[in-house]
């Protein structure tokens, strides 16, 4: 045994597991997801556990785990709060560092399937809030891999969906500065599929002054918070001091309809600046 799996079995002995209990399910508008690269699960498992402890998210997920099937096991079958989904790495050991979804015991999951195509890892999640079902498409696409030829819309099953993962994907519509081949295909695989990006904290990589964004939450723009319209213009002060102030407008930015403004007719432009 090595020395991370000799560190799980002494943490285990000397930690008993978190009492297990009942909570409240999370509701679809304030699901609160965690994804990270954690790039070895073996000498990072404690850091894991101690994230998982203090229930800050719902449902956590990380690529590039690099552990077999009963290291996962091992590390983490005692979390007894917790289901635990994995794509582990011996399934595929000659490439691709593997998957896993840590997700709360009031979410019922549905289904659970691990997909490989060439080298591109997936875990299509179906899970269930309080009889609101939505699907979770989770993945790791290598950078040598085409996110279109591994045919990630084709794995949508539900009209609540998302893709959260490390899609090595690159574009300025996407919060990028650089741009690849893979992020022009998802640029407009959002802009025609009425996806949003929803991502929040760090996401970027710094290669001296080139900024990357690579990993990616895309939720469905009906599952995606309103903040806007839900907390900011239903704030009593807020509204008062636009009405007496300004003549606010409602305009829908997301439409692809043609827009007519001073004589002029806007048209709707894929993954388009202006």
């Amino acid at each position: 045994m090595n020395k991370q799996g000799r560190q799980a079995i002494a943490l285990r002995q000397n930690n008993p597991p978190m009492p297990k209990r009942k909570r409240e399910s999370p509701a679809t508008d304030a699901l609160r997801i965690i994804h990270q690269n954690i790039r070895s699960g073996g000498n990072k498992f404690i850091q894991i556990r101690d994230l998982i402890s203090r229930e800050e998210y719902d449902i956590y997920l990380f690529t590039e785990v690099k552990l077999e099937e009963r290291l996962v096991n091992l590390y983490f079958g005692d979390l007894r709060n917790h289901q635990i989904v994995a794509y582990p790495r011996d399934e595929n050991p000659n490439n691709g560092g593997g998957l896993l979804a840590i997700i709360r015991n009031e979410i019922r999951i549905v289904d659970a399937e691990r997909k490989k195509v060439y080298t591109t890892e997936i875990l299509d999640l179906h899970i269930e809030i309080e009889d609101d079902q939505m699907q979770i498409i989770y993945i790791y696409n290598p950078p040598q891999e085409s996110l279109e030829q591994a045919g990630i819309n084709a794995l949508v099953k539900r009209q609540k969906f998302m893709f959260i993962g490390d899609l090595n994907a690159r574009h300025k519509a996407l919060g990028s500065i650089g741009r690849n081949k893979n992020g022009k295909w998802l640029s407009e695989y959002v802009a025609e599929s009425d996806l949003e990006v929803v991502n929040s904290g760090l996401t970027f990589r710094r290669h001296g002054d080139y900024r990357e964004k690579l990993y990616y939450i895309l939720c469905v723009s009906k599952l995606r918070d309103k903040v806007m319209d839900s907390k900011t213009f239903s704030n009593q002060v807020i509204a008062d001091y636009m009405n007496k102030n300004f003549y606010p407008v409602k305009f829908n930015a997301e439409q692809k309809e043609d827009v007519f403004l001073y004589g002029k007719t806007f048209k709707f432009v894929t993954s388009g600046t202006r």
